[in-house]
């Protein structure tokens, strides 16, 4: 009677052990499984986050190729405010004056002259510090266009490499890398060197012709000094 109860007893522990394991091995699989499916889904989105930031990338590169519109070749009037109109004026003509056929002088001719002619003269003074003026503001203007234009493709080189590297930690397909990467601008290659520069007969031909000018440019202005002289 007594091994009986033993033999139950020691079953019932068995039985019990074995219910416990197996409830452990089921948890400790669906903790695995949830896990899983976790690590899965933070991958998925850390792929997505990738992927939009090469397209950010993207649209920025697309926004620096092109920071000016073309202007329109017959321009329409452009509304401003309540009622207020603005039409786009065709560029400044050359002033045609009565009796006199030959384009104005340049601006260096009459600085030269008035160099020559007027060192006493306070207007003629005041007009060729601003005519200086200009044309170290006409330089600046020109050396920023370029250094812009140095920055701007700098610029673009760099989002490119981001968004390279944003595609690879996205683990983006081939179509889409090629869908991304074609929406860059297009680098410009360098022009090669006109070799009509480094001719001879043509710079033989440029030195002529700029002799031909300067002759003509002295001899208005000799015809300027003597009338001026004359009144």
């Amino acid at each position: 009677m007594g091994n009986r109860k033993r033999k139950a007893a020691s079953l019932r522990l068995v039985d019990l052990t074995t219910t416990l394991e197996t409830s452990e091995a089921s948890t400790a699989g669906a903790i695995d499984v949830e896990s899983k499916k976790r690590v899965e889904h933070e991958k998925v989105m850390d792929e997505k986050s990738h992927m939009a930031m090469a397209r950010f990338w993207v649209e920025k590169a697309e926004s620096l190729a092109s920071p000016f519109g073309s202007l329109p070749k017959d321009p329409m009037m452009s509304r401003l405010e309540h009622e207020a109109m603005r039409k786009q004026t065709a560029a400044l003509k050359v002033p045609q004056y009565e009796g006199v056929d030959k384009r104005p002088l340049p601006h260096e001719t009459i600085a030269k002259f008035l160099r020559e002619t007027k060192q006493d003269c306070p207007k003629a003074q005041a007009w060729l510090k601003a005519h200086d003026m200009t044309k170290i503001m006409r330089e600046k203007m020109l050396l920023g266009i370029g250094e812009r234009e140095d920055l701007k493709k700098q610029v673009i080189r760099n989002l490119r490499y981001r968004t390279l590297l944003a595609l690879k930690a996205a683990n983006a397909s081939n179509e889409e890398v090629r869908e991304v990467l074609s929406r860059f601008p297009a680098e410009k290659a360098e022009e090669p060197e006109d070799e009509s520069r480094t001719d001879p007969r043509a710079q033989f031909q440029r030195v002529m012709a700029a002799h031909e000018k300067l002759q003509k440019a002295l001899a208005e202005y000799e015809a300027l000094r003597k009338r001026c002289q004359a009144e």
